[in-house]
């Protein structure tokens, strides 16, 4: 570090200040001089400065000695990280923001813009469109069904009481789903799959809850889907730093309320409802995104491929109209004298509405040239060897980017084994639990929320509101099936799960998870089943134990049935019969 010179001064009797000389020291004590860029002006400054206050004379001080390393940066010297230069090398046109992930005027305006690319990309891309398409169906499918999970390990009920109360829980929330939306037009499902699409789409889905009294509903609870362009900071709190994005935040952080306009802003036939603000507690308002860097939005999941899906369209756009080209055939006729004039006179040379020339090619027409006329034709080359490499490694880019496979986002499984087209799936899966995950805590799980509480409060359920705010978490306990899974291979599919099952490395909750089944309503079924072919007396099937009160036949020694051959004509008959004399719902036929 340097050392400062000591201060000397003297106070002449006109109580001006005398010269001082202020130097810098480096360690071996030698006098070091100012920068070359220092003004006789700005030493002046610096040594008043120094003797009216030595503490901001040194701040001075130290400061012009980080001229010459300022004027070296600018200049284009090295930094120390090759990350932070700006040199042709490390492209000196990359250009970033210095304003944080939440400012109303970068963030906000750059996200509109971001918007509309994406909307456009998926409306007019085929890629994009099976993307989003997709998203949609491995997230929530036709939508997710609630489980009620009141159980009496809790000791607040009873195990008779836990079990009414979950089958009224679900017969309410059957009968409240297909009437969920605000207009009742739409079912719960359908805007669960409204909330993901824009997910994918905006990068966050928006929904709003109200209770409107429905005659044809147990509960009032209504839900809306907006569009999140609606959400955006009004202009009188624009100033206001607790506000960001359109979301009202504490001084720790917690969100208190949001600002939604009445309609969309781009609405022309609405333009005064676009701003005209309302502001909704937070509670009303299901805000579904994928946080990343503490931010308040979500940004689409496109935004990182939009530059790459826009340039492949234009490529196979051009690849395709090189293709139309190359396969017109057209005559060119060179015509002198008297035969020239009568048969220009009968060629359509012309488009007959607007009596323009014709300046295109069509597949088989035939053009009449003047004399001294001529035609060259450019020669359009067809796709090469690379093309089919370079589309598919662009493909899985675009793919990888927003969590596909290559299979699975170009719908390519030509190339694809049992093992690969696993590995693909699974990778894909883990990227849609997480957005089943965001779907459940932020939207589902509050949902389910507001219909205990509306049923308690309609006294639908045997709960009283006492016992509900007593334990509010052991009352909420749900489990929401996620749409099942596809099998690659189900043989192998199977064996592998029972495998896990009987080895212990997995349980029959979730394999039954995994295909978007509940555990305990699977073993209720096959527990009614069972029971019915107890009491008609029928065998499930061949390779299955008889039922119990069933006695099975005995085994030869080469592991057959002894009256296979004897009795299966006799047997197959009393079997249909039986089987016809009941119907699907278990009730005897008439």
């Amino acid at each position: 570090m340097p050392k400062i010179a000591e201060r000397k001064y003297r106070r002449p009797s006109n109580r001006r200040l005398a010269p001082v000389r202020i130097d810098l020291k480096d360690d071996k004590g030698q006098l070091r001089k100012f920068p070359s860029t220092a003004s006789r002006a700005a030493r002046l400054v610096d040594w008043f400065a120094y003797a009216v206050s030595p503490k901001w004379g040194k701040a001075r001080q130290i400061e012009r000695r980080m001229w010459p390393l300022q004027e070296a940066r600018i200049e284009g010297a090295a930094s120390k990280f090759e990350a932070a230069n700006y040199d042709r090398r490390h492209h000196d046109r990359w250009k970033t923001s210095g304003l944080t992930d939440d400012d109303d005027f970068d963030f906000g305006e750059s996200l509109d813009v971001m918007r509309q690319k994406s909307q456009h990309m998926i409306d007019n891309n085929a890629l994009a469109a099976a993307a989003a398409r997709k998203w949609v169906t491995y997230t929530v499918g036709p939508g997710m069904r609630p489980q009620a999970r009141i159980t009496a390990e809790d000791g607040l009920v009873t195990d008779s009481r836990a079990k009414d109360i979950n089958r009224s829980l679900e017969q309410i929330f059957a009968e409240w789903a297909p009437r969920a939306e605000v207009s009742g037009k739409l079912s719960f499902g359908e805007l669960q799959g409204e909330a993901a699409w824009d997910r994918f789409e905006s990068g966050e889905g928006i929904a709003l809850k109200s209770r409107i009294p429905d005659p044809q509903a147990p509960i009032p609870l209504k839900l809306q889907t907006i569009a999140p362009e609606r959400l955006f900071t009004p202009l009188e709190r624009m100033n206001d730093p607790r506000v960001r994005a359109g979301i009202e935040r504490d001084e720790l952080g917690r969100i208190l309320g949001y600002f939604v306009s009445r309609t969309h802003p781009d609405d022309i036939k609405d333009v005064r409802g676009g701003f005209d603000m309302r502001r909704l507690p937070a509670g009303d308002v299901f805000h579904l995104y994928r946080r990343r860097r503490r931010r308040s939005r979500g940004v689409p999941e496109l935004a990182p491929v939009i530059l790459k899906l826009q340039t492949l369209d234009d490529w196979l756009d051009g690849w395709l109209e090189n293709l139309d080209i190359a396969s017109c055939f057209s005559v060119f006729i060179t015509l002198t004298g008297d035969a020239m004039g009568a048969a220009l006179a009968n060629a359509s040379d012309t488009e007959p509405e607007t009596n323009d020339p014709i300046e295109d090619l069509d597949h088989g027409r035939a053009y009449y040239l003047n004399p001294g006329e001529s035609v060259e034709f450019g020669n359009p080359q067809p796709a090469n060897d690379t093309f089919d490499p370079f589309l598919v490694w662009l493909c899985r880019l675009i793919g990888n980017a927003i969590g596909y496979g290559y299979e699975l986002l170009a719908g390519d499984w030509s190339k694809s084994n049992f093992s690969s087209t696993r590995l693909a799936l699974l990778d894909a899966r883990r990227n849609f639990q997480l957005d089943q995950i965001i779907m459940v805590e932020r939207f589902l799980q509050p949902v389910w929320r507001e219909i205990v509480a509306d049923s308690i409060t309609a006294d639908l359920i045997p709960l009283s509101m006492r016992e509900y705010n007593a334990n509010r978490f052991a009352f909420e306990k749900c489990w929401w099936a996620p749409p099942p899974n596809p099998w690659v291979d189900p043989l192998k599919e199977v064996q592998a799960s029972m495998l896990e099952v009987e080895a212990g490395f997995n349980s029959l909750p979730n394999v039954c998870a995994e295909n978007g089944l509940d555990w305990q309503e699977v073993a209720e079924q096959n527990l009614r089943v069972e029971e019915w072919y107890t009491e008609n007396g029928l065998v499930r099937g061949r390779s299955t134990k008889a039922v119990s009160g069933v006695p099975s036949a005995p085994k030869s020694p080469d592991g057959m049935d002894q009256d296979e051959d004897e009795d299966t004509e006799q047997r197959k008959p009393v079997k249909l019969v039986n089987v016809r004399r009941f119907s699907r719902n278990g009730h005897r036929a008439a």
